[in-house]
C-alpha cells in the first residue's frame, strides 16, 4: 500500500487507465482533471488522502467539519460526481479501502464516499457495517446518451416532436450561413475564455442566473478544469459562427471513450434558429469521429432525458467512527 500526493496522483497513468477500467462510475468526473480542479477550487484547506494498491485507489481528501470532527470525502463533494473509489476488481477495493479505514482510525470521525454505482456501495455497507455506523442513499443522477451509431440512428432514438425540431433547426442554420469550428485548445484558455464570455453576456443563462462563468466560485472551478483539460488535449470546444461572428458553443472533456459536457450557451437574438441544438449535434459528430462512444449531459435534468438514452444513477455511503 502507497500512500501519494495530488502531484503524483496527476502524474499517474495508472490512475487514469483505472479510472477508464472501473464500471459504473461517472468516468470523467471521477478522472483526475475534474477531481483536481474541484479540490483545488472548492476544498484548498484540506489534505489529500490519497492511497494505492496494485490496482486499486482510494482518493480522498481530509478535512475538519464544526460538527462532525475529522472528515474524510472526495475530492469533489459539491454535486457529488466524483467516485473516489477506482480499481477493476471491488473486492480488493472493499479490502484496500477497510485496511485504510482501521489502519487510521485516529485520522476520521466521518467518512463520505459519493459517486458509487449501487453495487459498490452495497459492497462498502456490507463491510463495514459490523465495524462502523453506515448509511447508505441515493445520490446524483446522470442522464447520458450512446453517440457511437451515426448522426441518423441518433436522431431517430429521439422522441418524434424532438427529432422534427432538430431537422427543422438544422435547415434553418444551414439556410443562414451557419458553420462550425472545433478546437482542441492546448497552451493555455484565455483567450477562450474571452469567446466564451462574449457569448454568456448575451445568452438567457446570463440573464437568468444559470451560467457557470458568472458566479465566482464555479468560475474558478471551470476555468482550473479547462486548463487540467488543455494540457493533456482533452478539451474539445465547438462554435457555432456566421460572418465571423461567434453564436453559440459547446465545451467538454473527453476521458477514454466518454465525454463530459462543461456547458454549452448561445447568443438569445439566434434562439429561433435553434443555434444551440445544432451545436450540439455538431459536438457530437466531432466526439463520434475520434471513437468517443459516451456523452456525459451531467446532473439529470428534464430537458435532458430528450438528449439521452440512459439514466446512471449513483450512490452515496456515508460512515462514522464510533470506536
Amino acid at each position: 500500500m502507497e500512500r501519494l500526493t495530488l502531484e503524483q496522483l496527476a502524474d499517474s497513468p495508472a490512475f487514469e487507465t483505472a479510472v477508464q477500467e472501473t464500471q459504473g462510475i461517472a468516468q470523467y468526473c471521477s478522472g483526475i482533471d475534474w477531481g483536481l480542479a474541484a479540490t483545488l477550487s472548492f476544498h484548498p484547506n484540506q489534505t489529500p488522502f490519497v492511497v494505492h494498491s496494485d490496482d486499486s485507489w482510494v482518493v480522498l481528501t481530509q478535512g475538519t467539519h464544526s460538527q462532525l470532527g475529522t472528515v474524510l470525502q472526495p475530492l469533489e463533494a459539491v454535486w457529488g460526481f466524483n467516485s473516489p473509489l477506482i480499481g477493476r476488481d471491488l473486492g480488493d477495493l472493499v479490502l484496500l479501502l477497510e485496511h485504510v479505514l482501521i489502519s487510521n482510525p485516529t485520522e476520521w470521525n466521518a467518512l463520505c464516499l459519493s459517486g458509487l454505482p449501487k453495487h459498490f456501495a452495497q459492497a462498502v455497507f456490507d463491510a463495514l457495517e459490523s465495524r462502523f455506523r453506515v448509511l447508505c442513499r441515493p445520490g446524483i443522477r446522470v442522464n447520458r446518451a450512446h453517440i457511437h451509431t451515426d448522426e441518423d440512428d441518433y436522431i431517430s432514438r429521439r422522441p418524434q416532436a424532438f427529432r422534427t425540431n432538430l431537422r427543422r433547426d438544422r435547415r434553418r442554420c444551414e439556410a443562414s450561413g451557419i458553420h462550425f469550428e472545433h478546437q482542441i485548445p492546448t497552451g493555455g484558455v484565455e483567450g477562450l475564455m474571452k469567446r466564451l464570455h462574449a457569448i454568456e453576456r448575451l445568452s438567457r443563462k446570463r440573464e437568468q442566473g444559470e451560467s457557470i462563468l458568472k458566479a465566482p466560485l464555479f468560475s474558478s472551478f471551470y476555468r482550473a478544469l479547462f486548463e487540467r483539460a488543455s494540457e493533456r488535449n482533452a478539451l474539445h470546444v465547438v462554435f457555432a459562427k456566421m460572418d465571423g461572428q461567434d453564436l453559440a458553443y459547446a465545451i467538454g472533456g473527453v476521458l477514454g471513450m466518454e465525454y463530459r459536457g462543461f456547458q454549452m450557451s448561445y447568443k438569445d437574438e439566434y434562439r429561433a434558429l435553434g443555434v444551440g441544438n445544432v451545436t450540439q449535434l455538431a459536438m457530437m459528430e466531432q466526439l463520434r469521429r475520434r471513437g468517443v462512444l459516451r456523452y456525459d449531459l451531467g446532473m439529470e435534468m428534464a430537458y435532458k432525458e430528450r438528449w439521452g438514452d440512459e439514466i446512471l444513477s449513483l450512490h452515496t455511503v456515508v460512515a462514522f467512527n464510533t470506536q
